[in-house]
């Protein structure tokens, strides 16, 4: 019988981008992805950057920054909620270690006012 040699795996940066996008945005008390602030080491380190995320890619993990609008709730808890949302959801969809989720929050959405 032959031997089958299993082959590498690649998810395009893209991708990764979208399912914690989508795993953010989840989170009830998200409002909506925040713009990224400009930052000038991002020259010097592997980043992929979309509309309120940043991933640093590293040999075989990420370290994800997430800049976001949130409803007026418990920040930290929401914060915790989210980091938590994320990571599983990259552990269960991907299986790429997840270094760390830092939360950045931009904005408040007060209700019938939207972000301040």
């Amino acid at each position: 019988m032959d031997k089958v040699h299993e082959g590498k795996i690649t998810v395009a940066p893209e991708v990764l981008v979208d399912i914690v996008r989508q795993a953010a945005l989840y989170t009830d008390g998200v409002v909506k992805m925040a713009s990224v602030p400009p930052r000038v080491d991002r020259i010097f380190r592997r980043l992929v950057t979309a509309e309120g995320i940043e991933l640093e890619i590293r040999e075989d993990s990420v370290v994800i920054d997430l800049f976001l609008v949130v409803r007026a709730v418990d920040m930290l808890a929401l914060s915790h909620k989210v980091q938590q949302e994320v990571m599983r959801t990259m552990d269960r969809i991907v299986g790429i270690e997840v270094d760390a989720v830092n939360i950045h929050i931009e904005d408040v959405a007060y209700p019938g006012n939207g972000p301040s």
